[in-house]
């Protein structure tokens, strides 16, 4: 670097500093560039949490319509129920696309797919099952009270058969008709087997009476009458075990329901937080990129900075000090000291030149004296 020219030294110091511009510029492009993969990973991320986020909230409002239902037979809440499943059905193709690259994400949204299936599947089965329940209720109303009807017809033409026996057994009966019925309306409310087996009792017996009393009866018609109510007990207490039937059906799929709907939103909820999960590695690898090339950039800069500082200073002293030294050769000339010795006609640059001008100088000063 001694034997460099001004020119080139200068050079020198341009050329490190755009080195440190032109790394600290491909550094910045590359940060760049990596973050703006993160934040796009991330944005697709946003939209796959946002579509989840409306699975999920279809897969709550379906369980929230079949529950609606449990109370209040609506169509109009059945329809919102097959509409919310149908939406998720929908969606279930478009969010696979996103994640046909994640066997482990894919069968868990094949299995809120298959348990959304199974839930639309067991609605259905609740809605027969209600219908079923709903015939035989009404089946029971009507054999209950045509039975009734019956034996209290018959009770009243008793009265005029002067058969006090005959109207005790028939009185009996009626009795148990309505006990019947009651723990009928019962076991519909508690769904409870003891409440229908303690009306199946009370029908029993009261077909028993009524057997008796055929036995007892002399009057056909009276026979005839006995016959018609116990038909009508007969119904009856077929209509409650079909009535039975459905509601143990209807609750059965009911627990099926209870378990399949928290199923589905666990599923979904599990899928949300591994999204999450990964949203916050990629907000923590955006941050650290961010902070490491700031730090290396920062770096960067001070180092260039102070390099080129001391560059600057060493060849500005160089510069100076062979200046400093032609200066004083040309005084020490100008004085007419032509032994002085001058430095650095030896050297390439600049400076060189002028040392071996000045030499030239002396020389034929020496010679023109020597010829005086």
């Amino acid at each position: 670097m001694a034997d460099w020219s001004i020119a080139k030294r200068i050079q020198a110091i341009t050329g490190a500093l755009m080195l440190a511009l032109l790394v600290v510029a491909g550094l910045g492009v590359a940060a760049t560039l990596r973050l703006t993969a993160i934040f796009g990973d991330y944005r697709q991320s946003a939209a796959e949490t946002l579509m989840l986020t409306d699975i999920a909230e279809d897969l709550f409002e379906a369980q929230i319509d079949e529950l609606t239902y449990r109370l209040q037979q609506s169509p109009d809440r059945a329809a919102l129920l097959a509409d919310n499943i149908g939406e998720v059905f929908a969606m279930h193709g478009e969010i696979a696309e996103l994640y046909a690259d994640d066997p482990e994400i894919l069968r868990q949204l094949d299995r809120i797919e298959r348990d959304a299936t199974a839930f639309q599947a067991g609605f259905r089965q609740l809605r027969r099952h209600k219908a079923a329940r709903a015939a035989s209720v009404a089946t029971l109303d009507a054999t209950g009270i045509s039975a009734e009807t019956t034996l209290s017809g018959l009770l009243t033409a008793l009265r005029f058969d002067n058969d006090p026996r005959a109207s005790d057994i028939a009185t009996i009966a009626m009795r148990n008709l309505m006990d019947a019925r009651v723990q009928i309306e019962r076991y519909l409310r508690t769904s409870e087997a003891a409440d229908h087996a303690a009306a199946g009792n009370a029908v029993e017996a009261a077909v028993d009476q009524m057997a008796a009393f055929h036995q007892l009866a002399a009057n056909p018609r009276r026979r005839e009458t006995a016959e018609e109510v116990v038909a009508g007990l007969v119904s009856f207490w077929t209509a409650a075990v079909t009535a039975r039937t459905a509601i143990e059906a209807r609750d059965g799929v009911r627990a099926d329901l209870d378990k399949v709907g928290p199923q589905m939103l666990m599923g979904v909820e599990e899928v949300l937080d591994k999204l999450v999960a990964s949203q916050r590695m990629m907000g923590a690898a955006a941050g650290t990129t961010t902070r490491g090339t700031l730090a290396v950039l920062v770096g960067l800069a001070l180092v260039s900075l102070v390099a080129s500082g001391v560059l600057a200073r060493r060849i500005a002293g160089q510069i100076s000090a062979a200046i400093g030294r032609s200066v004083d050769t040309m005084t020490a000339l100008a004085d007419g000291d032509l032994e002085i010795e001058i430095a650095g006609a030896d050297k390439p640059h600049e400076l060189g030149q002028m040392a071996r001008a000045l030499t030239v100088f002396r020389d034929n000063e020496q010679a023109a004296r020597a010829a005086k």
